[in-house]
């Protein structure tokens, strides 16, 4: 397993949808995964260090593993198939033992973000991501890191509020004001 780092969040041009771009620490290989919006906005208030008055979801999970006395110990990516990325939370039981839950990636950063634990990637995921990014590259012509900032997609968060606008969209900047409407007022209220 290789340790990543949250490089901070963007949306696709095309579809935007927001996508989470994770590093590997020891080299410049990108891995970029589409997320959902609302699982987003919970990765840019970790990023942001924005509070919240009441636990929001992410926050309520970790809530009840502390209650449980299970503690949060890693996320892990642990397979690519069909586009799809698989990640498990690896948790610490009581008695010491370890045991595995299957979740979403989004959720697993989300959680490792909030508890301060290594987001790692299993070699062959990274192989398979690569893989697939340059099948994508050779179809379009162009490779990733060639690419203009408005064809890989606008960051939107990376991590201490550094929003960018450059090149957006309507939609994409009316979900940058969304997002900026959020914080940090909006959240309280939540």
């Amino acid at each position: 397993m290789l340790t990543m780092r949250v490089l901070g969040l963007t949306l696709d041009e095309t579809s935007h949808a927001p996508i989470l771009l994770l590093q590997e620490e020891m080299s410049q290989e990108l891995l970029p995964i589409r997320i959902g919006p609302l699982e987003a906005m919970s990765i840019s208030m970790v990023l942001g260090n924005v509070s919240v008055e009441r636990p929001l979801t992410h926050d309520l999970c970790l809530n009840v593993l502390h209650s449980l006395n299970v503690r949060l110990s890693g996320a892990e990516l642990v397979d690519l198939r069909g586009g799809t990325y698989y990640a498990d939370l690896v948790l610490l039981l009581a008695n010491g033992e370890t045991h595995r839950l299957d979740c979403r990636p989004s959720d697993a950063v989300a959680l490792a973000l909030r508890a301060h634990v290594p987001i790692r990637a299993s070699n062959a995921v990274l192989r398979r991501a690569a893989d697939s990014q340059r099948s994508t590259e050779e179809s379009s012509g162009c490779p990733l890191a060639e690419m203009p900032a408005q064809k890989r997609g606008v960051e939107l968060h990376a991590e201490k509020d550094s929003y960018v606008n450059a090149g957006q969209s309507a939609e994409q900047k009316h979900l940058s004001e969304l997002l900026r409407s959020l914080e940090p007022e909006s959240k309280r209220k939540m």
